[in-house]
């Protein structure tokens, strides 16, 4: 009886050391091509000022990017905007591969303008352009580059 007893805890343990490194890696790898996080972003760029906030939502081989902001000038005048673009998602290493599928822009003013692309890659403010990012994963939260240029801190959630 003991025997026996002994058998099955080998086996369960056997399966155990067998199924837990499978599970760790498919942990690491979902954990890779999925998350979401937030972040702000504020900048200056010929006269005008950016301040706003964003998601970033990747999901497999699809993403999405919320951002909503306010661009004044030297004036003082202030537009807000809500920025919304979905992409599929090539991932490579570190670099990942968008391809902006669907881009809206709230404002008629900045979408009719090129003020958005003093501050915005074109993959993210307009439609069927391709261009890589690399995020490199800091503890729980990203760091988002272009080339070897940091372009934003992003608190996972």
């Amino acid at each position: 009886m003991y025997l026996k007893n002994s058998k099955n805890l080998i086996i369960i343990a056997l399966i155990a050391v067998l199924i837990i490194p499978v599970l760790v890696l498919f942990y690491i790898n979902y954990n890779d091509k999925h998350f979401r996080c937030d972040a702000e972003y504020s900048a200056t760029s010929d006269g005008y000022f950016l301040v706003s906030k964003g998601s970033l939502v990747i999901n497999g081989e699809h993403g999405m990017l919320m951002i909503d902001g306010r661009i004044s000038d030297s004036q003082d005048k202030v537009s807000f905007f809500k920025l919304r673009t979905y992409f599929e998602v090539e991932k490579n290493s570190f670099s990942y591969n968008f391809n902006s599928l669907n881009v809206s822009i709230s404002s008629k003013q900045l979408n009719n303008s090129n003020i958005l692309g003093k501050f915005f890659s074109d993959v993210l403010i307009k439609e069927g352009v391709s261009s890589f990012f690399y995020i490199y994963s800091l503890k729980e939260n990203y760091i988002i580059a272009s080339g070897n240029m940091p372009l934003l801190f992003c608190l996972k959630h």
